[in-house]
């Protein structure tokens, strides 16, 4: 029995890796959205003030996801991810008690330092160490646990805030990233050599490589030297900056349209529920079409999500938009890291994942920020909108022109 479990212990670390990214995906998925309103009531802030405070975590998180693609390598996925999931908890412990701006700002940047070692990060790493095999599959299911987090922490968080208020929906929050901490610390090994076995799919069948394998692609060295990386860059931080839309604001702005609170929130939970769906969609298509075409799919309907959304005018168009919306989010956290081994290779796939999260998270303080200052000056999120889909289309073109010379730099290569 120990003999099997071990050697099917890839998947140990893939349902371990599934709880840590519903936890905290659930989390950071919906804690801006959801205590944006009991927040700035409670604290007596302004919508800006609430924003500045989500793009100070999101500067944060650009920090600690450039240093935990450089960490990882060096010490690796067990020593770190845990003790920054207890940090985490800590952090959410603080803003539960949150009695000043100073406090709440203070919290905020602390979860924002966490982040890079506890999301997607970290779960590019752990996944790329464990499995070669299926890896856009396996990534796609896990990073879906984000999507299923939201829309369980998205409903439970609602009914907690609007029944016993949010410091007690913080604490739930504490409660849930301890417990993942906990069971991370517990089952989690950094890489399968660790425990005397090799990653899912290595090895040889009939003298060939098993199937799964990417391309080495460029040293780091290299890296920083080819327009793809920086055409990639330059893509991460504005599609992400365009999808995040669809989650960061969903909840005030179904509000400002008249939509009840828990209303908003079971409208968002429907959203995360679509984005397990279709993350785990979007990995398979990967491993079965390519990167290339499966990033394609998702930018196309951005821009269209971003139209429908700005004309958003009952519930009926909600969640008609919302389901659309849907199919362009994994924009925001599984085509990087999908995109990073196909563009650049697995050499710089590390350094390079942090670097592009860190984008994502630069796009989240863009669209947090803006937005909010557009709400504060118009008092509607529509304009934002519109703006977002104009700048969605362009991205898709920009796009379409990096495939173009990443294929011509691969010749050259070879």
């Amino acid at each position: 029995m120990q003999t099997r479990l071990k050697r099917n212990y890839h998947w140990v670390i893939a349902v371990t890796v599934f709880f840590e990214m519903l936890v905290v995906g659930g989390v950071l998925n919906v804690m801006n959205s959801l205590f944006l309103i009991p927040i700035t009531e409670s604290l007596q802030i302004s919508r800006a003030t609430y924003g500045l405070a989500f793009s100070l975590k999101s500067v944060c998180a650009l920090l600690s996801n450039v240093l935990s693609g450089i960490l990882f390598v060096r010490l690796g996925y067990k020593k770190l991810t845990p003790c920054f999931l207890f940090i985490m908890a800590a952090s959410m412990l603080l803003m539960a008690n949150a009695q000043s701006i100073g406090a709440f700002f203070a919290a905020c940047a602390m979860v924002g330092l966490c982040e890079g070692f506890v999301s997607v990060c970290s779960c590019a790493w752990v996944i790329g160490a464990w499995f070669h095999k299926n890896h856009g599959l396996v990534m796609g299911a896990v990073t879906s646990a984000t999507g299923l987090g939201g829309s369980l922490f998205g409903i439970i968080l609602a009914t907690l805030i609007e029944s016993s208020g949010w410091q007690t929906g913080a604490l739930f929050c504490v409660i849930s990233i301890a417990a993942a901490g906990l069971l991370v610390t517990l089952l989690v090994r950094s890489k399968p050599r660790d425990i005397g076995l090799l990653p899912f799919g290595e090895g040889h069948i009939g003298g060939k490589k098993a199937p799964g394998h990417h391309w080495v692609g460029y040293t780091t060295a290299q890296m920083f030297r080819t327009p793809v990386f920086y055409l990639l860059l330059l893509g991460t931080l504005l599609s992400c900056t365009c999808a995040s839309s669809f989650s960061v604001f969903l909840t005030p702005h179904l509000q400002d349209c008249g939509m009840d609170p828990l209303s908003a929130a079971g409208v968002l939970s429907y959203l995360y529920i679509l984005l397990a769906v279709t993350k785990f969609t979007v990995g398979t298509l990967s491993d079965k079409i390519g990167p290339k075409a499966a990033s394609l799919i998702c930018l196309g309907i951005c821009p269209v999500a971003l139209c429908l959304m700005a004309g958003i005018s009952n519930t009926l168009t909600a969640y008609l938009s919302i389901t659309v919306a849907s199919l362009a989010l994994p924009l925001t956290a599984l085509i990087a890291p999908l995109l990073v081994p196909y563009l650049l290779g697995t050499r710089c796939s590390s350094i390079a994942n942090g670097i592009m999260l860190a984008m994502a998270a630069s796009g989240s303080i863009l669209s947090n920020t803006l937005s909010n200052l557009m709400h504060d000056m118009l008092g509607s999120y529509r304009l934002y909108f519109w703006i977002s889909a104009g700048v969605a289309l362009c991205v898709f073109f920009l796009y379409l022109l990096m495939f173009s010379l990443s294929e011509r730099d691969k010749k050259k290569l070879k």
